[in-house]
């Protein structure tokens, strides 16, 4: 079986695989808004607010930061929608009383934001912008820089905000606002790890695990919080409220456990010699590079 490849095996430049990594992105965004158009299920908003966020990252690994507004659009209607798909799923479980008047307002409030969000999905495949992104990509300035420097460059730049922003984050002043922040740049360094992954194989596999397992936790947290504001001027909500705060405060302190367990013992470098968010990944790099 062939091994990974490692960045001192792969060799080459930057540019090439910057741009074949925002192209299999785009294709899978393109593919997830198709998706979304025929069918808006909580399924289908999920996988195209992930898509966008992993093109997004790979576009900037390319440099290419501009005319993401209309990306923006979409985004935030897809959030509409995923929010009240969160609600109506804790309404569901926790069955609170007046139920059944919160989920009919709830249900309301989805069906507009879906319509909403579908017609600009509309408009993104009818103007083909998928296509404008592709010939974007294509002629994106050459780079001297070896695609090992580009990985060096972007993920040492994410992993060290990365660490600030959680050690922040996991302190007992961090407000529900700071967490949510840091959930988002967990994301950017996920989906940044991941889109270099082909250079370093599964040494990279528990890193990512365990920052998944972070945004798991302060998901759990920005859903309550979220649900709480969007439904307390509903007949009924305050109770709902109630049992969502509770929920906050078990999830928050999981995450601070957990963060204190996972990632304050050392620096987080995905790509030094002596990586400590997981011990495993020395060993596993030593033996994709026998």
């Amino acid at each position: 079986m062939a091994q990974p490849r490692t960045p001192e095996s792969a060799g080459g430049k930057a540019r090439p695989f910057a741009v074949e990594q925002a192209r299999g992105q785009l294709r899978h965004l393109s593919s997830q808004i198709s998706r979304a158009i025929k069918s808006s299920n909580p399924a289908a908003v999920h996988d195209l607010r992930v898509a966008i966020r992993r093109f997004t990252q790979a576009i900037a690994v390319t440099d290419m930061r501009k005319n993401r507004r209309r990306l923006k659009k979409i985004m935030t209607l897809a959030g509409e929608v995923r929010n009240c798909d969160v609600a109506l799923k804790f309404i569901a479980r926790f069955k609170v009383p007046h139920a059944a008047v919160l989920q009919s307002k709830l249900e309301g409030r989805r069906k507009e934001s879906e319509g909403a969000l579908v017609a600009e999905l509309i408009k993104w495949r009818d103007r083909r912008l998928s296509l404008k992104w592709r010939t974007a990509l294509d002629s994106t300035p050459s780079s001297d820089k070896d695609v090992d420097e580009l990985a060096r460059r972007v993920l040492g730049r994410i992993a060290k905000d990365f660490q600030k922003r959680g050690n922040e984050a996991s302190s007992p002043e961090a407000t529900p606002k700071y967490l949510h922040h840091f959930r988002i740049a967990a994301k950017k360094f996920r989906y940044a790890l991941e889109l270099f992954q082909p250079l370093y194989g599964s040494s990279l596999d528990p890193l990512i695990a365990s920052i998944k397992s972070a945004s798991t936790l302060l998901g759990d947290i920005n859903d309550c919080v979220t649900v709480a504001g969007i439904i307390a001027g509903y007949k009924g909500g305050n109770r709902l409220a109630d049992r969502l705060k509770k929920r906050q405060h078990k999830k928050t302190e999981e995450f601070r456990k957990y963060w204190k367990e996972e990632f304050t013992r050392s620096s987080i470098d995905p790509l030094s010699k002596k990586p400590v968010a997981s011990s495993r990944i020395v060993s596993d790099r030593r033996k994709s590079a026998a």
